[in-house]
This record gives C-alpha cells, structure tokens and sequence, in this order.
C-alpha cells in the first residue's frame, strides 16, 4: 500500500468529525438559544412599568401538565408549549413532590417559565380570608359576600343547597371553612385581582 492511499481514510475520517464536531456546536447553541427565549419572561421587565396587571388564571382538579401548559399559553404567561412540556418533563426527574396543585394562581408576564411552573408545582395559590360574625344566617353571608365582591349571593345560596347535610349537619347555619366549602362549592372563590 502506498502512502496516499492510507492518507485517504485518515483524512476522510477527520473531515467526518470535523463536520460532526461543527454540526452538533451549531445545533447545540441554537438549541441553547431557543431555550433561553422560549423560557424568557413574555414581557421584559422595565422599572417604569412595575404595575403590570396580575394575570389570575384557575387550574383545574385533575389537570394534566399540558393542559395547565395550554391555560398559560392562552393566557399570555408562557411563549411556548413545547418549551413548557420539556421543563415539565426534565423537573418531573428532580421534583419530590406528586406534581402541579389546583388552585387560583396571581401570575404576572414579567415571570419566566420556570418561575411561573414552579409556583404551580408547590401550590403557591392566592390566599384569601373572610370573617363570619357568629350566628348569621345563610342569607346574611350571602349578602356579606356579595357586598364584598366574592360572589354573587344567589351563587352562594345555591353553594349550600349542594353541601352533603346527612355529612355535615353542624355546617350549614352559622359556619364556614374556606378549605372545604369555598373551594368545592363555589366557582371561583377568589376576588379578581383588578376589581
């Protein structure tokens, strides 16, 4: 064999690599860039608009992670759906906890996605309280909710029609539990954030 044919493999072996080498950094930093706009806050943030509306979006119970991805999306807070079911899909290998919490969230654009899932993910929901003078009745809660922007009164009048009274016996006059009756009952418990 002579010198030249030997020096034709080896030079085709390095042009391969090199070829392979350029073509895994090209997609490898493109995919970094996608990365780093596709998770990006929809908005940027800028000091002189600091009062950007909260956006209030409600997780369904039993929602799946791409259907919370497509609430997001419709609701402006994530720039992709792919991008969120693969942060979905790498943080499911390194969270502890069981997954996305139902609940009524306070969310602004200014958020980036990791930030946004993260909130969700430990269930960071928007709390909210009330109080009940002892021994008003149904019909005067009713009329403090509604006073109070929560809800309407008749939705609350219905809400307690639906509440199990062979469970609950000692509820339905004079006391209300936000953890039990509010979430269950009611369609959207929380105050919207611009009223």
């Amino acid at each position: 064999m002579s010198n030249k044919q030997e020096f034709l493999p080896r030079k085709l072996i390095l042009t391969v690599m090199a070829v392979s080498v350029t073509a895994l950094g090209i997609t490898g930093g493109g995919s970094w860039l996608w990365w780093q706009s596709a998770t990006a806050p929809v908005q940027a943030q800028n000091h002189s608009q600091s009062n950007l509306p909260i956006i209030e979006i409600q997780i369904p119970e039993g929602a799946s992670a791409a259907e919370i991805g497509t609430i997001l999306q419709q609701a402006g807070l994530i720039r992709s759906l792919n991008a969120w079911k693969i942060w979905v899909r790498w943080s499911s290998f390194w969270q502890s906890s069981e997954g996305f919490h139902a609940g009524t969230y306070q969310l602004s654009r200014q958020a980036a996605l990791p930030e946004i899932a993260q909130t969700i993910w430990t269930g960071k929901v928007v709390q909210a309280s009330f109080r009940i003078k002892e021994g008003w009745s149904l019909k005067q809660m009713a009329t403090y909710f509604e006073e109070e922007g929560w809800f309407s009164a008749s939705e609350f009048l219905t809400a307690t029609q639906a509440i199990p009274k062979d469970r609950y016996p000692w509820f339905l006059q004079t006391y209300l539990f936000r953890g039990f009756f509010v979430s269950r009952y009611l369609p959207n418990p929380c105050r919207s954030a611009n009223p």
